[in-house]
């Protein structure tokens, strides 16, 4: 029997992110075909590290603090590389491993070395300092460490290459699971009812970690202009540190006197049922999109997501009636109002769950996200 190439995959961290999800996703289909380990370079929001472990891939997993990098640590991950070099393949994922793990492979002699970005980039002033130097530092070692850079979104290969970045990219679609993203109301209602809230209630949500580039700012101006209006809705914002403990989140909700509209979830387990008990999806962000997987997720379960222009915000798009100006809240109002009357008609409601689904199955297919990946890895 052919002995399966080894892949070792270096990420920032293991937490309820896209990329990682992207990442599990692809080595709980692909681990019949390659022998895949996973680091993680941090030790912190360990999301998938249980989800890894049941699927028996091995894990490494260290504490590197972002202020500083520990020798000891580095010469470790350095050797494990060396001791595997052998028709090894170094898959990174994001910034940070693209750089430490694209630079101790090529110092370890892997010649296989991808990495993967994710967003359309950095902005100063907003992202991190650490994350802005090394995004710069990554546009010099794009020329010399990986084979090629795979990314989800055009838009991200497009203003990466502006930057500076080796034009050896790869577009690589992501992909939606429709197995378990469909439509389902069934489920969507027990959610709501979960939560107390009506089956007639007009229910926006938000699936996203907060952030700065998430822009909760722009939501809930627009949410405050729909109540200014007399428009009855609820939201449910859903998403990593989207909690009664995040302080800033809830000062900017009562601030409006939002309190009674707005509903923090936190992070999800199930986010099918959060999608399917929505009547529509937001994405507010202001900078650093590529291809949203919750706006994928909330497509595949009929859910249309209004979002900004940011990213592959066209691609992601059924008509300009789902698109706004980034940052305009006053035009994300007017879209969410819009929605809520067109919807009263039944055929119009049926027409858009339909190209909502067309659009995830036929421009995301699940399939084909896993075969391309497979393919790279095979040459």
């Amino acid at each position: 029997m052919k002995k399966k190439n080894k892949i070792i995959h270096i990420i920032s961290g293991l937490g309820n992110g896209g990329a990682e999800k992207t990442l599990y996703n692809i080595i709980n289909n692909t681990k019949l075909i390659f022998d895949h380990e996973v680091v993680s370079l941090t030790n912190t929001n360990l999301y998938y590290e249980e989800k890894f472990k049941n699927i028996n891939i091995p894990l490494k997993i260290y504490d590197f603090k972002k202020t500083k990098l520990n020798l000891l640590k580095i010469i470790n991950l350095y050797k494990y590389i060396k001791e595997n070099r052998e028709n090894l393949i170094i898959q990174t994922w994001m910034y940070h491993a693209d750089l430490l793990g694209g630079l101790l492979s090529r110092f370890a002699g892997v010649k296989k070395i991808y990495w993967n970005v994710r967003g359309d980039g950095i902005k100063f002033g907003k992202t991190k300092l650490t994350t802005c130097i090394i995004f710069l530092l990554n546009i010099f070692f794009s020329y010399i460490i990986p084979k090629k850079i795979i990314s989800c979104s055009s838009n991200s290969i497009r203003k990466h290459i502006l930057c500076g970045y080796s034009k050896k990219f790869m577009h690589i679609n992501n992909g939606i699971d429709l197995n378990y993203f469909y439509p389902n109301n069934q489920i969507g209602l027990k959610f709501r009812k979960k939560y107390n809230i009506a089956k007639d209630t007009f229910l926006i949500g938000i699936l996203a970690r907060y952030s700065p580039q998430k822009n909760f700012d722009i939501l809930i101006k627009s949410l405050d202009n729909l109540k200014k209006n007399n428009i009855n809705f609820m939201c449910m914002m859903a998403g990593k540190n989207i909690s009664i403990e995040n302080k800033t989140l809830n000062k900017l909700i009562n601030k409006y006197k939002l309190n009674n509209n707005c509903i923090l979830c936190d992070e999800i387990q199930h986010t099918n049922e959060y999608l399917n008990s929505l009547n529509i999806h937001i994405l507010p962000s202001s900078y650093g999109e590529g291809v949203s997987n919750s706006v994928l997720e909330a497509l595949a379960c009929g859910i249309p997501s209004i979002i900004s222009t940011v990213g592959d915000y066209e691609s992601l798009s059924i008509s300009n009636d789902f698109i706004f100006k980034k940052n305009d809240y006053l035009e994300l109002s007017k879209k969410i109002s819009n929605y809520k009357k067109n919807i009263k008609n039944h055929n119009y409601l049926v027409d858009i769950k339909k190209r909502s689904i067309n659009l995830a199955e036929n421009n995301f297919n699940y399939d084909n996200f896993i075969k391309n990946y497979v393919n790279l890895w095979k040459k």
